[in-house]
């Protein structure tokens, strides 16, 4: 029987470890929020040329492409580029870390991890992308002003 629940968030989890998918989609579900898993990069990639999920879950040890390039690929195109994305992984590393936060990641969580550290960060992804941006500050002009054309 399908599920009809009304759900909150839709996020796709992108990993390639058949336990983590089913564990966070476990997870996931009971809190309403729908999860479409990806085992590899391409299929999720494929998928978002035509819809968007809420948030994006990825692992960064990925077979065939790594993570830090599906991020870079997510990052190029100008119809995801503000995408939220939670990377959720082993790499424990300084490095990884703070290439992810170059790349403008949400939250980077490492394994093991508490659902509740996920799930956070979830909300706080999606509610950040669904804020509109803030406005400039005061005294600040909203767009350049024109620039003079000098006559002769």
């Amino acid at each position: 029987m399908r599920d009809v629940r009304p759900w909150r968030r839709r996020v796709w989890l992108l990993d390639d470890e058949p336990d983590i998918l089913a564990v966070v989609e476990a997870q996931l579900t009971p809190r309403s929020i729908e999860v479409t898993p990806f085992s590899t990069p391409g299929p999720l990639l494929h998928a978002l040329e035509n819809a968007r999920p809420d948030v994006i879950i990825m692992d960064l040890g990925l077979p065939f492409l790594d993570g830090s390039e599906v991020i870079e690929r997510i990052r190029a195109n100008p119809q995801t580029r503000t995408l939220p994305i939670v990377v959720l992984s082993c790499d424990r590393s300084v490095g990884s870390r703070v290439k992810a936060l170059h790349q403008h990641v949400s939250a980077f969580l490492t394994k093991p991890y508490d659902a509740k550290d996920l799930i956070a960060a979830i909300e706080r992804a999606a509610d950040a992308a669904a804020r509109p941006a803030p406005p400039p500050p005061p005294g600040t002009p909203a767009s350049p002003a024109p620039t003079p054309t000098p006559r002769a």
